[in-house]
């Protein structure tokens, strides 16, 4: 979850079977609708940072990069 959720910005990380902190971060979601929009517009382009369509433009700058070398090492000889 630490890839996906940066802790504070994105939503919270809590210890596992500690339902205190997990209450605690809870009721100040509930008790703050500032704080609670502006983490779900964070989560929102966080996730939006992880989809297909980023993930393949990524793909394809590591492939031309990789292209790109491989000519310049060529031409190089």
């Amino acid at each position: 979850l630490k890839t996906f959720i940066n802790n504070g910005e994105t939503g919270y990380l809590v210890p596992w079977r500690c339902p205190e902190p997990f209450v605690q971060r809870r009721e100040m979601l509930l008790a703050n609708p500032l704080l609670r929009e502006a983490m779900g517009r964070a989560a929102r382009a966080k996730a939006l940072q992880m989809g297909w369509g980023h993930a393949a433009d990524r793909m394809l700058g590591f492939y031309s990069s990789l292209l790109r070398d491989t000519l310049e090492s060529a031409a190089g000889d």
